[in-house]
């Protein structure tokens, strides 16, 4: 029932609905009062091009807006409806203040020390970490111990080892949690820890793990000991809120030891179950000052997800970390997350400033590639530079529709000369970016407007760390297993390409 109404009030179920609503009224109207109808008509008419108006002068990108335009203007008065509904995207006032005390107020508790000056030597590193520090409040750290992971298979093991070792506590914060093998193994843990006085915390996302665990999940779990949030609880009524998720995958442990990417708590994730083949995937484990910052971005969003106010980052923050000094290179954790609390588009700027930066190659990895034309022509652009840029996608879709509109957008790369590469294994899910062997993102980020613009995201960029080069040997070993696409792989069928090109004009409201 719940997967039911998850697809009848999505936004393409309630437009749909709408758009039937729209034309039997106006069939009515023109059945019954065709007197009056054509008056209705001009001041709908009038109505949707104020609306227009208000929408262009909105400081959000081109493409997003573009869609609620056409709707606005060729379904009148309900398209206008649909808009307030789910175009805007609003939070009552003392619950953005909320959001936005706990983001800014975080930088108070972590020592940033002056690493960020160390990179001065390369002005166009540095830039790029002053502007992630200075849009996300988030310091640069030095002296962490990276573990890169270039499928699930091999995390999971690493990551319930160290659950295992948690004394005071275990934060965890992921979009999906999925009933089975790998959530058993760690409720056991997370049990036990709790009876040995362990502090537990979980942030889930509702819509994420809508089919995946019980409706009152979370009451389950605070009645053993643990406390949970259900992230932005779904409920079916019409509101442009419930499509902002929390997208993060995040854990820390005493604040020793953090992990993050793009696996969730899943069974398929570490390829315990096969739904769409090999599922690839990658995650970091971190050892070090740095996990300073993602416990930072745990607690800010789990106080904001309570009623009161809680003020207790000196309690988790401060303890002394071991610091790895033979350990090479710079990391930053940022968070992102939709405008109404971020005032910038930080996952896009963050993509777009390691591309501008590329002097000799780009690797990228994502399971979607449905973003805007600056960031598409900033690939292009780095191309006629002559960058060499290598661009993985999926074999196997988890969703047929967004793969045609991937499989679109790849096409636009591919005539420019980009290599784009398809996973033959199966369904690619990592999120990966890797700049001149030198600068690395890694994260929850796809490139897709879902995450660059309405989800709660997070991610690391890093500089010259050790395990850069084990991300730029998984890239190598993946491409060897991928299929370099030729014209006839990617969609060609004109009348098909027509109804994608359709869809891709409304791909920002998906």
């Amino acid at each position: 029932m719940r997967r039911f109404f998850k697809g009848l009030f999505s936004r393409p179920g309630i437009t749909a609905i709408t758009l039937l609503i729209t034309f039997a009224i106006l069939g009515t109207l023109l059945f019954y009062t065709d007197k009056y109808f054509w008056i209705i008509i001009f001041f709908s008419a009038i109505l949707s091009i104020i609306c227009s108006i208000y929408i262009m002068t909105k400081d959000e990108i081109p493409e997003y807006k573009l869609p609620w335009i056409l709707l606005v203007l060729f379904v009148p008065v309900f398209g206008i409806l649909i808009y307030l509904l789910y175009g805007r995207t609003i939070l009552p006032k003392k619950e953005k203040e909320k959001y936005i005390e706990h983001l800014n107020r975080k930088i108070d508790y972590i020592k940033s020390g002056d690493d960020i000056e160390k990179l001065k030597g390369d002005l166009s590193v540095y830039n790029q970490f002053y502007y992630l520090s200075k849009a996300t409040c988030s310091p640069i750290f030095s002296g962490n111990k990276i573990k890169y992971y270039p499928i699930g298979d091999d995390f999971y093991e690493d990551y319930l080892e160290d659950l295992s070792k948690a004394e005071k506590y275990i934060f965890i914060e992921y979009f999906i949690i999925g009933e089975g093998y790998f959530w058993s193994k760690i409720y056991k843990i997370l049990l036990e820890k709790v009876k040995q006085g362990v502090d537990v915390r979980i942030i889930y996302d509702d819509f994420g793990s809508i089919v995946s665990v019980p409706v009152n999940f979370y009451r389950l779990l605070n009645k053993q000991g643990i406390k949970t949030i259900c992230f932005n609880r779904f409920k079916p009524i019409c509101s442009s809120i419930f499509n902002n998720r929390d997208h993060r995958k995040i854990t820390v442990i005493d604040g020793k030891v953090s992990y993050t990417g793009g696996l969730n708590l899943s069974d398929e994730y570490i390829n315990k179950e096969s739904r769409f083949g090999v599922w690839k995937d990658s995650a970091l484990r971190i050892e070090g000052p740095a996990c300073d910052g993602f416990l930072a971005l745990f607690l800010s969003m789990f106080d904001s997800g309570k009623l009161d106010v809680i003020h207790e980052y000196e309690k988790f923050i401060f303890p002394k970390k071991e610091r790895f000094e033979n350990e090479q290179g710079y990391i930053l954790p940022y968070g992102d997350g939709p405008r109404i609390v971020y005032a910038d588009y930080i996952a896009k700027n963050v993509f777009l400033n390691a591309i501008n930066s590329a002097k000799k190659s780009i690797q990228i990895s994502s399971p979607y590639l449905i973003c805007d034309y600056e960031l598409l022509n900033s690939l292009v652009n780095a191309k006629k530079r002559g960058v060499k840029i290598d661009f993985l996608i999926p074999g196997i879709p988890d969703k047929k529709i967004i793969y045609w509109l991937t499989l679109t957008n790849a096409r636009k790369l591919f005539l420019n000369g980009i290599n784009v590469y398809k996973y033959q294994e199966g369904f690619n899910h990592a999120k990966n970016v890797l700049v001149d062997d030198e600068i690395a993102i890694c994260g929850s980020i796809n490139f897709d407007y879902r995450s660059l613009a309405h989800n709660f995201e997070c991610g690391v960029l890093m500089y010259k760390t050790s395990c850069i080069q084990d991300m730029k040997k998984d890239f190598d070993e993946t491409f060897s297993k991928s299929k370099l696409m030729v014209k006839k792989d990617f969609i060609n069928n004109f009348v098909l390409r027509f109804f994608i090109a359709l869809i891709n004009i409304f791909s920002p409201m998906l």
